[in-house]
C-alpha cells in the first residue's frame, strides 16, 4: 500500500446474492492512468462505485490518498478525476447547467 495513491484489499461486494467482487486487491500508482478492462458482468463499473465511495462493499478496505472510503467517502471524492467511455453530460442543459448539477451532486459550495 505504500506509495500507492489508491489501495484496495481483499474487496467483495454482492447484489442480491450475485458476487460482483470477490478478494480484489490492487494498489494504483500517483500519477499514473489505468484502465479496466473485462467482459460484461466482471465487476468493473462495481470496482469504480466502490473506490469512488458511490457503493459500500461488502468486505475488504479502499484508501485513496490516504482517506477510507468507509470513513471519509467526501475526501475520497474530492481526490479523484474520472474519465468516463461515454459523456456524463445532459445533452438538454447548457454547460454552465451540467457543471452547476455535477458541483452539486459532490457538495461543492456554490461561491466555488
Amino acid at each position: 500500500m505504500r506509495g500507492a495513491a489508491i489501495a484496495v484489499r481483499e474487496l467483495r461486494h454482492t447484489y442480491a446474492g450475485v458476487t460482483a467482487l470477490e478478494g480484489v486487491t490492487l494498489d494504483l500508482p500517483a500519477g499514473g492512468f489505468t484502465a479496466l478492462l473485462g467482459r460484461n458482468g466482471a465487476g468493473k463499473t462495481t470496482l469504480v462505485h466502490a473506490i469512488c465511495a458511490l457503493v459500500r462493499p461488502a468486505g475488504g478496505d479502499v484508501i485513496v490518498g490516504g482517506a477510507s472510503t468507509a470513513d471519509s467517502p467526501r475526501a475520497v471524492r474530492g481526490q479523484l478525476g474520472i474519465v468516463f467511455q461515454d459523456p456524463a453530460l445532459d445533452a438538454r442543459l447548457t454547460a454552465r447547467e451540467n457543471l452547476d448539477f455535477h458541483a452539486r451532486l459532490y457538495g461543492v459550495p456554490r461561491r466555488e
